[in-house]
């Protein structure tokens, strides 16, 4: 229940900050996108952010979502495991469900640029954001938060074990 309360939450909060936003300079939003993002954002995903203010607004709020909702879902298994999972479908999820697929992957695409990781790592993340954007692009808000759930128990996403890729249900 705390997850679907969630979803719910952050994709009302995209919504109205898109509209509340709409018209206001990317640099005017920068300080406090950048703050958000902890600085953390790269060169890519900066020039995401300036050239749509609104989109970067939603964006940078559904991976702070899905952060918090893997950290709350699986504690201990955020790195590799099915929290890391979580939080790229959720993500990806959420976004495609909030802009569209194509803006999530150049999201998706950017950070794995900007932060790139061993191959097995990035092979995997990038996976798991399709399976997300899937996920967003065939249902209705309810369904997206049943499959999601459903793709960690099902092993229909990636982790790391050991070193090796396998089915998030192993």
């Amino acid at each position: 229940m705390f997850f679907k309360k969630k979803i719910v939450k952050v994709l009302a909060i995209t919504t109205i900050l898109s509209s509340m936003y709409a018209g206001v300079a990317s640099a005017d939003l920068y300080s406090s996108f950048n703050e958000m993002a902890n600085g953390n954002l790269g060169p890519t995903e900066q020039a995401l952010c300036n050239s749509d203010s609104n989109k970067c607004t939603v964006a940078l709020l559904a991976a702070q979502d899905a952060s918090n909702n893997a950290k709350n879902e699986y504690p201990t298994e955020l790195h590799n495991l099915r929290g890391d999972a979580l939080r790229h479908a959720y993500w990806q999820a959420s976004l495609t469900y909030s802009t569209s697929a194509s803006y999530a992957e150049q999201w998706a695409d950017a950070h794995e640029l900007d932060h790139p990781g061993p191959v097995n790592e990035n092979n995997m993340d990038t996976y798991n954001n399709s399976v997300g954007r899937d996920i967003a692009s065939t249902g209705s808000l309810w369904n997206i938060i049943s499959r999601l759930r459903s793709a960690i128990d099902n092993g229909d996403l990636l982790i790391i074990k050991n070193g090796n890729v396998v089915w998030s249900n192993e």
